[in-house]
């Protein structure tokens, strides 16, 4: 199953406002969790992103995502409709995220992965993957009624490589252009399933 979407949006900046809007975009994607683990780190987590949700839509330039038989995406993500969360600053781990809607909503979708080492800047090949979450929709919890208004995400989680084939410039005012090929598991899928990511973004890493 293979799915794609992609908008032309873009917006163009100078370097210093690039710098200090990334800044600001992803200040605005960590929360309390992910502060206690890592301060540095710019979490992609949708949980704790809002404010980076509401204002990136416009850095998705084309999204498609790729899974094996065992996981059937039912709302085909577009890019448009989806935002972009996370990002990677000060020598720290890359987080990057693809959201769409809200973990109670029933178009809610998910994609993030996080390295396992610090990505600067200008760089590229390939990059370990310490985490891949995928939120497939919705559903209620098995111990609340069928009729409960209270859901949950459909989730995966595994690991793989991400491989950026392209980085240029720095903060909103970059490029990055990358393919994840990994492995999740979950309800359905407990021996793994296939997953793939292809994007191009208008955000780079900061130095």
């Amino acid at each position: 199953m293979k799915y794609r979407a992609s908008t032309k949006s873009r917006n163009v900046r100078g370097n210093v406002g690039a710098i200090l809007s990334c800044l600001t975009l992803l200040g605005a994607c960590g929360g309390p969790e992910s502060a206690d683990k890592n301060s540095e780190k710019a979490t992609a987590s949708p949980g704790t992103s809002t404010s980076a949700a509401q204002g990136s839509s416009n850095l998705i330039e084309a999204f498609e995502v790729t899974t094996s038989d065992l996981i059937s995406i039912q709302q085909p993500p577009k890019a448009p409709e989806m935002s972009l969360t996370g990002g990677c600053t000060h020598g720290s781990p890359l987080s990057i995220g693809f959201l769409r809607g809200t973990p109670n909503a029933a178009d809610y979708f998910y994609v993030s992965f996080d390295s396992v080492d610090p990505v600067v800047s200008g760089q590229t090949g390939e990059i370990q993957l310490t985490n891949i979450t995928l939120d497939n929709g919705v559903e209620t919890p098995a111990n609340m009624p069928a009729d409960s208004q209270f859901k949950v995400p459909v989730r995966f989680e595994g690991d793989g490589v991400l491989l950026i084939q392209s980085q240029s410039g720095v903060g909103m005012a970059g490029k990055m252009k990358g393919v994840v090929n990994g492995t999740v598991s979950g309800v359905g899928a407990e021996n793994g399933a296939e997953v793939t990511v292809s994007f191009e973004i208008d955000l780079a890493c900061a130095h």
